[in-house]
């Protein structure tokens, strides 16, 4: 009998530890998932269970959601563990590990975290602040809301602190510390940056090649008109258009071999002149 009754609380933990206790939002470059000791790709969508490692490289980030509504992003070059889960009232709810890197957090309120970092354990009373482990001797931690207790010392909103093996005193949060703003679109996927891809100048390139070739073939049809376009030659006409002058030369064939556009000055109403020769034949109409 206490054979079985072992064998059954050990499947009862077993059960337990394999909960899922959170959910991956999203990731962001290289990101990997160590579970027991077998790393593998962190997906967005996966489930998280505690004893899980979620480690981040260079340029990557991740975030997920606690079951409880806490909110975790991590940051570029972090290891953070889920220590343990409860969703029973009045205990601590999510205990993790930060062992290097920086997070940002944002929890309900409703119930006490711990987050514990190489020199300081931090008590979450809620609601959202920041912590960068910068090296295993220095812990910074600022405050958005709520409150934080680092080791003896209570944070309030709008504090920052550093956390040494000597204590913890009031120090400006480092810019090191904050995360980018994600790259990365809700369900993962990469965009480019401002100012890359082919919404950048390349476009633009583009647009005005475009607008050339427009005003070029408009030039071109007034040629054909005036006689001779079909019948091939060269030629070199000029349109005085309200505003804008389109000049046009074209070869052999009647294709357009240079175009081009110049601002002048309103000269109403439109003037059209040719100089067009056919086939070695000048004509002047």
């Amino acid at each position: 009998m206490r054979k079985l009754i072992s064998i059954c609380l050990m499947l009862t933990a077993t059960t337990s530890l394999a909960q899922s206790v959170a959910t991956v939002l999203f990731t962001a470059k290289q990101t990997s998932l160590n579970r027991g000791g077998t790393e593998s790709k962190l997906a967005r969508g996966a489930s998280l269970q505690a004893g899980d490692v979620i480690i981040t490289a260079a340029a990557s980030s991740a975030k997920f959601k606690y079951k409880n509504g806490t909110l975790v992003s991590l940051g570029e070059n972090s290891n953070y563990k889920i220590l343990s889960y409860s969703p029973k009232q009045g205990d601590i709810s999510v205990s993790a590990e930060l062992k290097k890197g920086k997070i940002d957090f944002k929890t309900t309120g409703k119930k006490k975290e711990s987050l514990k970092t190489p020199v300081v354990a931090l008590a979450i009373l809620g609601t959202a602040g920041k912590v960068f482990v910068q090296s295993p001797t220095q812990t910074f931690t600022k405050l958005t809301e709520g409150e934080v207790r680092a080791g003896n010392t209570m944070i309030r909103p709008g504090q920052s602190v550093l956390s040494t093996p000597s204590g913890t005193v009031p120090a400006t949060f480092p810019a090191a510390g904050n995360i980018a703003p994600s790259e990365t679109k809700p369900d993962g996927t990469e965009v480019s940056a401002p100012g890359a891809g082919p919404e950048s100048g390349v476009a633009d390139d583009d647009s005005d090649s475009g607008s050339g070739s427009n005003s070029a073939n408009d030039s071109d049809s007034g040629s054909d008109s005036s006689g001779g376009g079909d019948a091939g030659g060269t030629g070199a006409g000029a349109v005085n258009l309200v505003g804008t002058t389109v000049s046009v030369s074209t070869d052999l064939t009647g294709s357009i071999t240079t175009a081009s556009t110049q601002s002048v000055a309103p000269t109403p109403p439109t003037e059209v002149t040719f100089d067009v020769a056919i086939n070695g034949v000048a004509c002047i109409p």
